[in-house]
């Protein structure tokens, strides 16, 4: 649905985009009031016609602090990530057979959330050990806990956006050969993340990958990169070991001062291939490093 070329209608505590060609509607905005179990309708009668409610879209939920679960129906096919933030009191989700993606959910500022449960019989999310999957396990959407450990299973070629983002009992995740991409933010703000070890078969990284990780003490870099993300290790103020590659590593990885921002670049060792030690002290970036070493000592 095309939001800029449908009406707007408001019926009772709600705002709703309509779609009068396809009889379809958005849940817009509105205030559920007091209520501790939400179930999203499944559709609004307007005019004396009847809508499928097939969205949920930002501000719908309007951030109430009795809300303890939602229930999403079998017609809904989309929610806004923005929906489900800053839900105080929010325990468990239930999710019906329609909806058919997670892209960019991030349940921070939900302090209680413990239970996220996807109907068996939806065809398009697949729930495994703490993480949800698309059906073909190719893709990570989400890890639903904090938890100290995830293992990512072989497989899996993407994480999406916000994956791991503020679990703040996270320490390492166990990332598949199979990985070729980390979105945005995936470990952004995970305070007690330690370690991070990138396979090398990733050639593509977001955003903000390990932003604010506070705690993160050593990190190897996929060799399959060309640069660094934007902003990939800034506020990693604790960092001691950077590992760009290894040893048979032929080409130096771009960086830019705002993805090392607040690295610690005098006690931060940063191990390279041999033949590039040169090439990375004379860096404008990798170059302030006080301590640049081979990678071989590492073997």
């Amino acid at each position: 649905m095309d939001v800029n070329t449908n009406k707007q209608v408001r019926k009772g505590r709600f705002t709703y985009y309509i779609d009068e060609q396809r009889m379809e509607a958005w849940l817009k905005q509105g205030h559920i009031g007091r209520c501790k179990c939400f179930h999203v309708p499944s559709s609004v009668e307007l005019d004396g016609k009847v809508y499928t409610i097939t969205s949920v879209e930002i501000g719908a939920f309007n951030s109430p602090r009795t809300l303890k679960k939602i229930v999403i129906p079998d017609s809904i096919n989309y929610i806004d990530e923005d929906s489900l933030y800053s839900l105080p009191n929010l325990r468990s989700i239930f999710i019906g057979k329609g909806l058919e993606f997670l892209n960019y959910w991030n349940f921070r500022l939900c302090p209680k959330f413990s239970s996220f449960v996807i109907d068996r019989a939806n065809p398009h999310l697949k729930v495994e050990d703490g993480l949800v999957f698309d059906p073909a396990k190719s893709t990570v959407y989400k890890s639903l806990y904090d938890r100290n450990y995830y293992i990512v299973p072989e497989g899996v070629k993407v994480i999406m956006p916000l994956t791991f983002s503020w679990n703040n009992r996270l320490t390492f995740v166990d990332l598949p050969d199979s990985l070729e991409e980390l979105g945005d933010e995936v470990f952004t703000g995970a305070s007690k993340m330690e370690d991070l070890i990138m396979p090398n078969s990733v050639k593509k990284v977001g955003g903000q990958l390990c932003l604010d990780c506070e705690n993160l003490k050593s990190a190897t870099v996929s060799e399959s990169l060309e640069n660094l993300g934007c902003e990939m290790f800034c506020g990693c103020r604790n960092l001691k070991k950077i590992v760009l590659g290894t040893f048979a590593t032929n080409h130096l990885i771009e960086a830019e001062p705002e993805d090392l921002e607040g690295v610690n670049v005098g006690s931060c060792v940063l191990y390279v291939a041999k033949q590039l030690m040169d090439d990375y002290r004379e860096h404008p970036v990798w170059g302030q490093f006080k301590n640049i070493r081979c990678i071989d000592e590492l073997l």
